[in-house]
């Protein structure tokens, strides 16, 4: 080891002195688990429970509200058609009654009944393809 101003160069400690000492491995602080206590887990699998619960109602009650709209929907649109199968059924009764076609041809295009030598009766032979009611 140096002293003063005086080495000597010959010394078997002043090798070792330059030479690096090997330097201890730096030991890896394992990290430290907090421990939970018994309460807090219950308190944490609570909290868990109530939020799923709340999650799964708040789902839940979305869908059924959605649902229960869809259906409002198709009673609407069905009230809908029947009206406007009620008022077509109307319409075709109107336009088929016979009296009611004989009147608006008589008032609206001035036509008049065929007085009887007017009518022509029509035979059909049993042979023809199109045979009305026997």
């Amino acid at each position: 080891m140096p002293r003063g101003n005086s080495y000597q160069y010959d010394a078997y400690a002043y090798d070792e002195y330059l030479q690096e000492q090997p330097k201890p491995k730096q030991q890896l602080e394992q990290a430290v688990e907090p421990k939970m206590s018994p309460a807090v887990k219950t308190m944490a699998l609570c909290c868990l429970t109530i939020f799923i619960s709340a999650f799964l109602y708040v789902n839940l009650t979305t869908y059924y509200l959605a649902r229960q709209n869809y259906m409002n929907n198709l009673t609407t649109e069905n009230q809908e058609l029947k009206s406007i199968i009620n008022e077509t059924k109307a319409n075709i009764a109107l336009n088929l009654d016979l009296n009611t076609i004989e009147q608006k041809a008589i008032e609206d295009l001035d036509m008049r009944q065929p007085l009887p030598h007017q009518i022509i009766y029509i035979e059909i032979n049993s042979e023809s393809y199109i045979k009305y009611g026997k």
